[in-house]
């Protein structure tokens, strides 16, 4: 290999980690907050609903208006910032 096809070679590992790691911070951060929310939007739901089908009274949901407006602000704020990016 001469010098100019390992030039090449590693500009075009470079280019390729310029253009890849910001889409992996992305998706990296998309999986953990899915791990973080599903299993516990899931969780609650099911003991909620169970709760209310045995008592027959519609109680309040047991997870915290607070977390679900977190999640929501997050979702908002990663899709205005994709919009903003392009």
């Amino acid at each position: 290999m001469d010098i100019s096809q390992d030039t090449k070679f590693s500009q075009a590992v470079g280019q390729i980690f310029r253009n890849g790691y910001i889409p992996l911070i992305g998706w990296t951060c998309g999986f953990l907050i899915l791990a973080y929310y599903l299993p516990q939007i899931m969780i609650i739901t099911y003991v909620w609903g169970k709760n209310c089908i045995a008592s027959g009274l519609v109680s309040q949901f047991p997870m915290k208006p607070d977390d679900l407006m977190n999640l929501v602000y997050l979702l908002i704020t990663s899709g205005v910032y994709s919009i903003a990016k392009k």
